[in-house]
């Protein structure tokens, strides 16, 4: 999308692909040096990794996007977090995005320290389909990734004049790898107050670092039981209320609603572990 249609249409901005060096901060302004030539800017928006956070979780997926020769989706309604396939004893989830009701968007995600071989995620969504759908299908295209899961304790703009976006900025949430809605927010508020020596940015209340605190820690260390808060979750909650918490955007009243239907044990198991 950018390529073919955003920069185009946006003859100011130019795209470059070039290994940065370094970038240093002299002087009043910014030097950043690339393989092929040097900028000098006032203020640098980064979405560089964080160098100083210790190895993170990862959500690692594979994604196709596939046609079946008849009606099997329902174009109005997506599959999110379907733990379908039992027996797997890692922390495995399958998402059906669907574009009509022959066209969909099916991935495999996984919550690990490292990825897998692709042969792994292609025979779990070969698996997933001909359980759910059936294998009269063709793939068009396929995707991958990987998102680190980790909690930051950085602030948004630690360096002078730098904004830091995206990843670096912590608008990855840590328990769900949900990002997008979070950065166009971030994005827009940024925007409108970059005029300031000190742009706003997206707020995070504190609290809901220490719920993805211990999500987190439960997917690590017992992820069958993460499997049954995530079902318990979906199943005796609206998904209206889901999605406000998941956004961060719901109330303690809320989320006491949300907390009184799920397992209590693995959480008062990892507090007391936590310290």
């Amino acid at each position: 999308y950018f390529n073919v249609e955003f920069f185009p249409a946006y003859p100011n901005v130019t795209l470059l692909q070039q290994k940065i060096l370094s970038a240093e901060h002299t002087n009043q302004h910014w030097t950043v040096v690339t393989e092929q030539q040097q900028f000098t800017c006032n203020r640098l928006v980064s979405n560089a990794a964080l160098n100083n956070v210790s190895k993170p979780m990862l959500q690692h997926f594979h994604g196709w996007f596939i046609e079946y020769n008849h009606d099997v989706f329902d174009e109005n309604r997506a599959l999110l977090m379907d733990f379908a396939l039992p027996g797997n004893d890692q922390f495995c989830f399958f998402y059906v995005l669907p574009f009509s009701n022959r066209k969909a968007l099916v991935e495999c995600t996984y919550y690990s320290a490292e990825s897998f071989d692709p042969a792994i995620y292609q025979q779990e969504i070969q698996q997933y389909l001909l359980k759910r759908f059936g294998n009269n299908f063709t793939i068009y295209h396929k995707e991958q990734g990987t998102i680190p899961l980790q909690l930051h304790t950085d602030a948004i703009d630690a360096a002078p004049a730098r904004i830091n976006i995206g990843q670096s900025a912590g608008m990855i949430k840590p328990s769900t790898g949900y990002a997008f809605q979070r950065m166009v927010e971030d994005s827009k508020l940024l925007a409108a107050t970059l005029h300031k020596e000190q742009p706003l940015r997206r707020k995070r209340h504190r609290r809901f670092r220490f719920y993805d605190g211990l999500l987190l820690s439960i997917i690590q260390e017992e992820p069958g039981r993460a499997v049954s808060i995530f079902q318990h979750l979906f199943r005796k909650s609206s998904m209206k209320s889901i999605l406000t918490f998941l956004d961060e955007n719901s109330t303690l009243a809320e989320e006491a609603k949300i907390f009184s239907k799920l397992p209590w044990w693995p959480f008062l198991k990892r507090i007391k572990l936590n310290g």
